[in-house]
């Protein structure tokens, strides 16, 4: 028996008796709030119950979304009115999608998924969390498909329903599962606040292989024990499980051990998946979480499964994201995407049921018949393509007026999309405008809010999720083999660790809310091409990843660039720095055709932006640097003149035009003082101070 199984001779106490209660179980006279299997078995049926209006409203937004008609046909039936259009036209699954898709491409198509700093003035500490982020990203890698059905699953909750939840299975695993929330329960007023959880169930289905496996044979019992689990209890659950309950071979341990031994996958395949509930409960105390896993039948009366959590805080058992706040911060008052525009989409789905219904009307004959029309006798007959009507049939003028449906529709989808602003397509906004100021400030608007409502998500990912994947990845001593492959890469990339294990780490999403609109993203991208990448001090290197990303995703990157540090054309830039050395002892070189300018000018162009640096600074330019400059500027105009007549590398052009403007210039402005102070016979000193360049 687990050790805290009630005997049923402890004293119990009852609400008002001055002890602490948890939501209506008595308080014993220990720190647990749940004391036996029979309570929590208790416990979880009326948190199932409380959560049937919830589970309700949830089914009927799967429903729709996934399908399901309109109207009720068994009550369409009833009322023999089976005649009538009963489609689901999918307008709801089409928005749901148009929503819900964009959000992994948003996380994940950046150069890396998170963006860690370190809290530390140690001066290696921007790129030890560059490393670790790269080292993160090869984590994914390893982790393959599964995690793309995880994340995938979760954020479509999230858009579902408001809440999308993760759980990580053990303290140690840095790969979460996803926790449909549909399967996710809690007490009623709890706060959407993960930090003040105090009681969360868990309805799920273990198979069989995966309880043998805990009882294959005594070691492995004796290891699960260890562990928490209840070998005893486990063997019964598995038993019971079983198929053919009035065949007693079922009920023989050595019958299915000999099944077990000889074939694991038979009994994966015989025995039926059992349900269990996995209840997380906060001692009185709130510093301890404890773990129990129950089936949810009370034919085993023991738990499953019993033990401390090693986190004492639900925020490292579970990573949660929510849609909105909800009334009064309360987690069952978020109200998602699917939530909240169901109603809307079924009334718009059963009008185009009608109108279709109408216009089926609108298509056919109307016929009234008089006196004489005979009885028992179709009113048309159909020859060949004659059509033969009997006496006394009148037909009726009239037809059903579809032009009113057709508005109703039109209306009450603008009317969706009003409310529906941030998701609605930019094209139709722009389409309805009358200029082209008037457009760019629509679409402003929606990109706008379209990164808030980003925001709001990646904000929460960041904290509440990679954040505590990357604490798992830097667990000092972990036996997780996924912690171990990342601390030996961090390692590789130069990462000591005293950074990976001792300095605190604050973990955000590497991509930014302005991810989530792909026209703002071509427009932000293409600005920083042209305006900032050629600036002195720019992160060029990282402009070029993030713009490859948005046009090829971020798998691009191992093709479209060189890895960092390496650079294109290694044999061209080589020849570029020979050349370098060959200008600086006053050497005119020519330049060639079919010479790699962009490369050439790349080289050459940093030895004179070290120069103007310098000069700005105030630091001193010697008579060799000029000589060197005075040369390598003309050589370099001739490399932008060819590079100018390659109509393929426009945009190199653009920015290595800006960066030799920038440059001679410069160095211009220097030669012209120097030759004024030369002029004015100044003194060596004066010379030399012409020579420091423009003062900051």
């Amino acid at each position: 028996m687990p050790e805290s199984a009630n005997s049923g001779n402890e004293p119990t106490q009852t609400v008002g008796d001055g002890e602490d209660t948890a939501f209506g179980v008595p308080a014993y006279a220990n720190d647990r709030r749940i004391q036996n299997c029979s309570q929590a078995r208790e416990l979880y049926v009326r948190l199932y119950l409380e959560n049937q209006l919830r589970a309700s409203s949830f089914s009927q937004i799967r429903n729709q979304i996934e399908g399901g008609r309109p109207f009720n046909p068994a009550e369409l039936e009833r009322n023999g009115e089976t005649w009538r259009t009963n489609v689901n036209f999918n307008d709801a699954r089409a928005s749901f999608k148009r929503v819900s898709l964009p959000y992994w491409r948003m996380v994940h198509e950046v150069p890396r998924k998170i963006s860690v700093a370190l809290q530390t003035e140690a001066p290696q500490s921007d790129k030890w969390g560059i490393s670790m982020a790269e080292a993160f990203d090869q984590f994914l890698d390893d982790w393959g498909p599964d995690y793309f059905l995880q994340f995938s699953g979760f954020a479509d909750d999230f858009v579902m329903y408001g809440p999308g939840y993760v759980m990580w299975p053990d303290g140690s695993t840095p790969r979460y599962k996803w926790a449909p929330t549909v399967q996710m329960l809690f007490p009623k007023r709890t706060k959407g606040s993960v930090d003040q959880w105090e009681l969360v169930a868990f309805k799920r289905e273990m198979t069989a292989t995966e309880l043998v496996n805990l009882v294959r044979n005594s070691e492995e019992s004796n290891r699960s024990k260890e562990a928490g689990w209840n070998p005893a209890a486990v063997m019964k659950a598995i038993r019971l499980a079983s198929p053919g309950p009035g065949n007693t071979r079922y009920f023989d341990p050595n019958f299915w051990q000999d099944m077990i031994v000889s074939n694991d996958l038979v009994i994966g395949g015989v025995w039926p998946p059992v349900t269990v509930v996995d209840v997380w409960a906060k001692n009185r105390e709130g510093t301890k979480v404890r773990h129990y896993i129950l089936t949810e039948k009370a034919d085993v009366q023991d738990y499953l499964y019993e033990a401390d959590e090693e986190a004492d805080d639900f925020r490292q058992i579970f990573g949660a994201c929510f849609y909105g706040v909800g009334a009064n911060g309360l987690l069952h008052a978020v109200k998602g995407f699917g939530v909240m525009n169901y109603y809307y989409s079924t009334a718009i789905n059963r009008t185009k049921c009608r109108a279709l219904d109408s216009g089926t009307f609108a298509m056919g004959m109307n016929f009234v018949k008089a006196d004489n029309t005979p009885d028992g006798s179709p009113p048309v007959e159909n020859v060949s393509m004659l059509n033969v009507f009997p006496t006394g049939l009148q037909q009726l003028q009239w037809y059903p007026n579809l032009q009113v449906g057709l508005e109703l529709i039109q209306s009450l989808q603008q009317n969706q999309n009003e409310n529906n602003f941030v998701y609605s397509e930019v094209q139709k906004s722009i389409g309805d405008t009358d200029t082209a100021t008037q457009a760019k400030l629509i679409a402003g608007i929606q990109s706008e809010m379209g990164s808030s409502t980003a925001a709001i998500f990646l904000s929460q990912i960041g904290t509440n999720i990679f954040a505590e994947m990357l604490r798992r990845l830097c667990k000092k001593g972990s036996s997780d083999k996924d912690a171990k492959k990342f601390q030996a890469r961090c390692r590789n990339k130069g990462v000591p660790n005293e950074a990976m294990f001792n300095i605190e780490k604050t973990v955000k999403t590497g991509a930014s809310p302005m991810m989530a609109d792909p026209g703002q993203r071509n427009e932000i991208m293409n600005e920083m091409l042209t305006v900032v990448y050629p600036m002195p001090g720019a992160n060029r290197r990282g402009i070029l990843e993030h713009y490859v990303s948005n046009k090829v995703g971020s798998n691009g990157l191992k093709w479209a660039l060189m890895p960092d540090g390496a650079e294109s054309d290694p044999a061209a830039r080589r020849a570029a720095m020979i050349e370098n050395g060959n200008l600086a002892q006053g050497m005119p070189l020519p330049v060639a055709p079919e010479d790699a300018h962009v490369e050439h000018l790349d080289e050459h162009l940093k030895p004179l932006e070290a120069m103007v640096q310098a000069a700005q600074q105030g630091q001193q330019i010697t008579p060799d640097h000029m000589v060197a400059a005075k040369l390598t500027v003309p050589h370099s105009a001739q490399h932008l003149q060819y590079l100018s007549q390659d109509q393929t590398k426009k945009d190199a052009f653009n920015q290595m035009k800006a960066r030799f403007t920038n440059v001679s210039n410069v160095m211009n402005g220097i030669e012209q003082r120097m030759a004024k102070a030369h002029q004015m016979g100044a003194d060596p000193q004066a010379m030399q101070t012409a020579m420091q360049g423009p003062q900051q």
